[in-house]
């Protein structure tokens, strides 16, 4: 009799410690970073990285970025095409990056502190579903 109580209580235990395990990696999952948004669309343009857009209100209008800057390094690291730059630029929110950048002719560096994505269930962000 002693045994089976014994056995009964190992497996509610490991059960028990099983749903704590569990929900503490549903709830880490919850505070996961999410990532970073500069707020500007690129493209390859004759071999460079192109800025040909701004959304304003975004870091990268805050920072001073406008259509036309080519971006020539993240950090200090030259880019070599758009897929490479968006690599590099691949960090959560709340994380600062330099860009490296020509503007007529002018070389600069700019630093831009990147927003966080928002979350899927915010509700300041309207998907158009009910």
């Amino acid at each position: 009799m002693k045994t089976l109580l014994g056995a009964s209580f190992t497996r509610i235990a490991a059960a028990a410690i099983l749903c704590i395990l569990l929900g503490s990696v549903a709830a880490a999952s919850d505070v996961l970073p999410r990532r970073g948004i500069l707020g500007v669309g690129t493209a390859d343009t004759n071999g460079a990285v192109t800025i040909t857009a701004v959304l304003p209100s975004l870091p990268g209008a805050t920072a001073g970025l406008q259509r036309g800057d080519v971006i020539t390094s993240v950090d200090g690291v030259p880019v070599a095409n758009n897929a490479d730059f968006l690599k590099k630029l691949r960090r959560p929110g709340g994380q600062a990056v330099e860009l490296g950048i020509m503007r007529a002719g002018t070389a600069m560096t700019v630093r831009v502190v990147l927003l966080e994505a928002p979350k899927e269930h915010d509700p300041a962000v309207d998907t158009g579903r009910p």
